[in-house]
């Protein structure tokens, strides 16, 4: 107990450092919104994890006094288990802190922890761990210690790509923690415990920590208030880890907090067969209340099941969205899609749009058009090669060249004058 103490002692000027980033980088969340002051306080995280692991790595069984079973369980509890547990607090604390920018920040916060958001701290340190307990060139450490944890974090993220949304999330969460446990005991213990005594102590702390956690996200889904942010993100916890019971709660309380993650339930309604069912005054709310980005994704779910809102509602808060964006959205291609549904019934107020003083709306427009298989298209291609904006004629007269199958420019003819406007329109009327 005494040479556990002197080690904290040595980490003191640490923990104090910390305790003052800890306190600015609070301060500053709860004013700004930058991740800047976050990004330092995490690179600190794992300079005193490290720290932390460094210190307490020389104690081993090797150069312990202690001989009982009882005392090497002890031993290896205090200069393995609390040295991690320690890291963990601190990793708790920085994620406590990260939230605090965001909406329900404690609720998003404690169950992002318990999720593991942030955990590859732990399994950083552990390989250091190792790293200072085998006996080989520093160059060599170094070199190792990289490359195991690079590898580590590719096959980390190719799994979570790949095998994230089902139960199969779960046995990889248990081996993860089975490998973490196993490579402790036996970087500690070494020859004082059997092979065989490993792997069942590090089989069965994982499935108890999992099945603990998974009781608690069931536990939390099932006794949390019907509209609080706890459901909402203990459903997408238990969606995430295969259970298909939560959905109708995540579409229901998607449309109160993070409409971003609209996506997910695109994914999960497709994986489990499950229709989203909003009304059309319930769509335009998420709309409106939506980024560009998740705008386009929710247009391709509109325009795919044929879901028609009021044109009229959707067009404003499409043009509140390019005036936001204040460019040209480039990936608007489901806008265009969802657009081009509303040609044939609303073609009237589709001329009303090429008086908009919005560019980027005319271009959008223009995608539209080419997306329409029809003739009818053909005027309003050519109300839009008159326009004095060279970026949105010379498109117009590219796609009127692919509606229509002539080309006016190879006949010498400039592209947006009358001579071109004759041609593209005696073009219409032979069709």
């Amino acid at each position: 107990m005494k040479n556990f103490f002197i080690e904290l002692k040595k980490l003191t000027s640490y923990f104090i450092i910390l305790f003052f980033l800890f306190l600015f980088n609070l301060i500053f969340n709860l004013n700004y919104n930058w991740d800047g002051i976050s990004l330092i306080v995490r690179i600190y995280v794992f300079i005193i994890s490290f720290s932390i692991v460094f210190s307490f790595s020389f104690y081993s069984l090797e150069n312990s006094s202690e001989k009982t079973s009882l005392t090497h369980f002890q031993s290896f509890f205090l200069y393995r288990i609390v040295p991690f547990l320690l890291i963990y607090f601190i990793t708790i604390v920085f994620t406590l802190i990260n939230y605090t920018r965001f909406d329900n920040s404690f609720a998003e916060s404690a169950l992002q922890i318990l999720d593991g958001r942030f955990s590859n701290t732990i399994v950083y340190s552990l390989i250091l761990l190792v790293m200072f307990r085998v006996k080989i060139d520093t160059k060599k450490k170094i070199f190792l210690f990289l490359s195991i944890a690079i590898l580590y974090f590719v096959i980390d993220k190719i799994l979570y790509l790949q095998i994230h949304d089902n139960l199969n999330s779960l046995i990889i969460k248990i081996l993860k923690y089975f490998l973490f446990f196993f490579v402790l005991f036996s970087e500690y213990f070494k020859n004082n415990l059997s092979f065989f005594k490993k792997i069942i102590i590090s089989l069965v702390i994982p499935v108890v920590l999992t099945s603990l956690l998974l009781s608690f996200f069931v536990s939390v889904h099932r006794n949390s208030d019907q509209n609080s942010y706890f459901r909402f993100r203990s459903s997408k916890v238990l969606l995430k880890m295969g259970f298909e019971y939560p959905i109708k709660d995540y579409q229901r309380l998607l449309n109160f907090f993070k409409k971003k993650d609209f996506e997910d339930l695109l994914k999960y309604s497709k994986k489990y067969k499950y229709g989203v069912t909003y009304s059309n005054d319930q769509w335009l709310n998420i709309l409106k209340r939506s980024e560009i980005d998740n705008f386009n994704l929710i247009c391709g779910y509109l325009h795919q099941n044929k879901i028609y809102l009021d044109f009229d509602q959707f067009l404003v808060i499409l043009k509140e969205k390019l005036i936001k964006v204040g460019r040209r959205y480039s990936d608007s291609n489901n806008i265009a899609l969802y657009l081009s549904l509303f040609f044939d019934k609303e073609r009237i107020k589709f001329f009303k749009i090429i008086d908009s003083k919005l560019p980027h709306l005319k271009l959008l427009i223009l995608d539209v058009l080419l997306k329409v298989d029809s003739i009818e298209t053909i005027p309003f291609l050519i109300e839009f090669l008159l326009d004095l904006n060279p970026i949105i004629n010379f498109k117009a007269y590219n796609i009127l060249v692919i509606k229509t199958g002539i080309d006016p420019s190879q006949k010498n003819i400039y592209k947006n004058s009358i001579k071109s406007v004759k041609m593209f329109m005696d073009k219409y009327r032979e069709f």
